[in-house]
């Protein structure tokens, strides 16, 4: 999580490993509104669009109530099992109703249906692309494309031949023809057809995807993940349908390039700055700290999103901001994405690797942070990870 809009409302368990997950089933004093609030999830119809029924629950009463438990939930104190358990219920209220938020938002980029039941409808390669030229919005796609010729046309000539290496030929000649590409870039005079592409280079829909994705102010970044976290960890499965098309394209374009030779990475050290300041605070730690103890697997359903070099890890950038403690992960397989950010936060050195990532928390030191709001440096933690 790098930008500082994709991070400040970054999913709130993502560091919840699915084989932690379990607890003490402690009584706690409240009723839980969690269960009302899934169900009214499932009751979404397939047959209704999508964004209305969204915007409508985002604006009923259990949804803020829902928010609110979250927060009630969060300051209970008591016995430590009576903690946990509370601390538990505030990070899944909180995934919950994080996630509805940021879908309602992705829907107005989108054009998104609900899968209601688990019968997810498959999306083979030769349909992806199609299928995400029908939803993303005509406006929403000439922005993705100007972010992009915008932050191309910055780059050395270098730079610009590395991109252009992982587009698909086709794409190549789309983009020139369409003014998304400078006259001279590439092999825009060539013959007209759907050449085949080597299985690194990136098509129409996955380059969308992912310059959507590290794109700093869209929020889709906080669509994605935080889906992702409501379905593996909290058993959600209607939020995430409505972005199976997008990540789909996503994943394709982040396993293509991590077999690119100018973008992928192997068994590289990341770093990435955690968030200790919102209601899935306390639960997040005590996971972590379990992990720490019994060295046991950390899961990250979604794409992972850290930098490649210290110095830019939120720790460092963001900490005054809440982001006091550090994961530092060795990622077997990823991507540099640094060439797909908008001017903005280019400068991040982003990687990304690929969904499924589980690691083991082996170590844990303590770190310095630059604070200048503090007019003094911090420290931290920073929990040391290696691939299971």
């Amino acid at each position: 999580m790098l930008s500082s809009l994709r991070s400040a409302a970054s999913p709130p368990a993502s560091l919840l490993a699915r084989s932690l997950s379990g607890g003490p089933a402690s009584a706690i004093s409240c009723v839980s509104p969690v269960l009302a609030f899934k169900s009214e999830l499932k009751k979404l119809s397939q047959d209704i669009p999508a964004l209305s029924q969204l915007e409508d629950l985002r604006s009923a009463g259990i949804y803020r109530e829902v928010r609110e438990w979250a927060k009630t939930q969060a300051a209970i104190c008591g016995s430590p099992d009576h903690v946990f358990q509370s601390r538990k219920n505030a990070a899944e209220a909180h995934a919950l109703t994080y996630a509805l938020h940021a879908v309602t938002e992705f829907g107005h980029r989108y054009v998104i249906s609900l899968i209601t039941d688990r019968r997810m409808p498959a999306t083979g390669t030769s349909t992806l692309e199609s299928a995400f030229l029908r939803q993303i919005q005509p406006g929403h796609r000439q922005k993705l494309f100007s972010v992009f010729r915008e932050s191309f046309i910055a780059e050395t000539d270098e730079r610009q031949a590395m991109i252009l290496s992982a587009l698909s030929p086709t794409l190549t000649r789309q983009l020139h023809a369409e003014g998304i590409l400078p006259v001279g870039c590439g092999p825009g005079t060539a013959a007209a057809g759907d050449d085949p592409a080597p299985a690194h280079q990136l098509g129409e829909a996955e380059l969308l995807a992912l310059v959507d994705y590290v794109n700093s102010t869209s929020g889709t970044f906080n669509a994605v993940n935080g889906t992702a976290i409501a379905k593996d960890y909290y058993g959600e499965t209607v939020l995430a349908s409505a972005l199976s098309v997008f990540r789909a394209a996503l994943c394709s374009a982040v396993d293509k390039l991590c077999s690119h030779e100018a973008f992928g990475r192997r068994n590289i050290l990341a770093y990435k700055g955690i968030r200790l300041d919102d209601l899935a605070s306390g639960f997040r730690l005590h996971m972590l700290e379990a992990a720490l103890k019994h060295r046991r697997l950390v899961a990250f359903p979604s794409v992972l999103s850290a930098s490649s070099r210290p110095d830019q890890s939120y720790f460092q950038s963001k900490f005054s901001e809440g982001y006091s403690a550090e994961l530092q992960l060795r990622m077997p397989v990823a991507c540099a994405v640094d060439a797909f950010h908008d001017s903005t936060t280019k400068h991040e050195q982003e990687i990304l690797a690929p969904a499924g990532l589980r690691c083991r928390v082996i170590g844990k030191t303590v770190q310095p942070a630059r604070v200048p709001e503090y007019g003094a440096d911090a420290v931290g933690d920073r929990y040391e990870l290696a691939p299971e």
